[in-house]
């Protein structure tokens, strides 16, 4: 988009708006380094937000709580500077839920004006953003039936958010022939998970919640064990609609709930990826930090220094695990990939703007750092590949062994070293993916 070439098509599973911004910062002279600022910046924005919505369910201490976890969360501080969308959309995502509080919740109209441009915004960076849209309505139903129907600054929202989805709908209609193409595709496209939906959910709850370690989990248990006892006891309250805090244990439950259900029900095969859950995870530190003030007030009735003394040791213990284990990802991958971007230069300073690049994995990653059109290498045989080279004549055949190999595709790795007479090495980058140390990974 910031340069017309190389063109990749532009796929309906992919919501626009964070390329469209990244595109327009390109074109006016923007940096890498300018673009992973901004993505840390929306990263501060979320550990802000999680406070202010603590605050407004509970109380400060809640929401600094809450904060605090998701400032030192590891994998929220790994990519806080990569550039992908699971960040910013769970920003927005937070931005939408605040306003909602305020303006609904606690009827300040200017805030709720802004609720749904917040929401469309969030969708745009990234579809299941819309599941807020459905959990809200959801809770409005439980705890107001029909009451929200008659609220013209709600009707007003969502007026601002059709016309802020409206562009975005039409371009889908001209670009792909139908307003939702987004669903359409998401829909006819995702291969049946190989495991049954409980198992898959089993294995979601064993993988991502210990991913934030054992002292951040264990106040989560006991928080979101005192919000659902609460919620269960004081069901019939919360349909009459007589207890604040009943309100706010059901809105963080939904919040929290249904966007993990919802990413446990698409099971994206074997592959689980706890950046995919970000929508939940500044939610679970909000319900941490009620556990861990619970933890706190039960105990000082007995003992103020006990209770002074549980709260720093959680935090602190909290604090150690994420904080190395970032330490030691972030080290661990700073370089990660590194023989494709200087294998990408190289290829730029040797190559013409217009030649064509054959590249085994990591496409992407070598088309973004040569500037030149790369694709897979076509062909399910030898002859085919062959033939393909001759038609299509491309400047470079890059091997790359950087992800699991497909076993249909092993002989690829292999078929440029035996058949030297035809592929002339260039440039090698190590280590060596075999014993005999003589195919490197690059």
């Amino acid at each position: 988009w910031a340069f017309g070439t190389p063109h990749w098509d532009i796929n309906p599973l992919r919501p626009l708006l964070f390329p469209f911004i990244i595109s327009l910062l390109f074109k006016i002279g923007s940096t890498e380094i300018i673009l992973r600022i901004i993505e840390l910046l929306f990263s501060i924005a979320a550990v802000i937000l999680t406070y202010f919505i603590g605050k407004e369910l509970y109380n400060r201490e809640t929401g600094l709580i809450g904060a605090f976890m998701l400032s030192f969360f590891w994998s929220f501080l790994f990519f806080s500077y990569r550039i992908l969308v699971d960040v910013p959309v769970a920003t927005l995502w937070l931005l939408a839920l605040f306003l909602f509080i305020k303006g609904y919740e606690q009827n300040k109209k200017i805030y709720l004006w802004f609720f749904g441009p917040a929401l469309i915004f969030a969708f745009l960076m990234k579809f299941t953003a819309a599941l807020l849209g459905f959990i809200l309505l959801a809770y409005l139903l439980i705890t107001e039936r029909i009451k929200p129907f008659k609220n013209k600054q709600l009707w007003g929202t969502v007026g601002l958010a059709i016309v802020t989805v409206a562009p975005f709908l039409y371009y889908e209609f001209k670009k792909f022939g139908h307003p939702f193409a987004f669903y359409t595709a998401a829909i006819g496209g995702r291969a049946p998970s190989p495991r049954s939906l409980f198992q898959t959910l089993i294995d979601y709850i064993n993988t991502t919640f210990p991913l934030v370690h054992s002292a951040f989990l264990i106040l989560f248990i006991v928080g979101f064990a005192i919000i659902l006892f609460e919620v269960i006891i004081g069901f019939d309250l919360l349909l009459q609609n007589k207890e604040k805090r009943l309100r706010s244990n059901l809105l963080l439950l939904l919040t929290f709930i249904v966007p993990f259900l919802y990413i446990v029900s698409i099971g994206y095969g074997t592959y689980i990826e706890e950046r995919y859950l970000f929508l939940m995870y500044p939610l679970m530190f909000i319900i941490a930090g009620k556990g861990l003030m619970s933890i706190y007030m039960y105990t000082k009735k007995y003992n103020k220094t006990i209770a002074i003394a549980l709260l720093v040791i959680f935090l602190a213990i909290g604090f150690y695990q994420n904080i190395t284990h970032s330490n030691s990802i972030i080290n661990d991958k700073k370089v990660s990939y590194i023989q494709v971007q200087q294998a990408g230069q190289w290829i730029s300073s040797h190559s013409s703007p217009d030649d064509l690049i054959y590249s085994f994995h990591t496409q992407a990653e070598l088309q973004y750092s040569s500037n030149r059109r790369v694709t897979g290498i076509p062909g399910s045989t030898p002859n085919e590949v062959m033939e393909n080279i001759v038609k299509e004549k491309p400047k470079y055949v890059v091997m790359n062994i950087f992800a699991n190999i497909d076993p249909a595709q092993e002989w690829k790795v292999t078929f440029p070293y035996l058949n030297q007479k035809i592929f002339k090495p260039e440039l090698s980058f190590g280590p060596f993916i075999d014993k005999d140390k003589k195919i490197p990974i690059l």
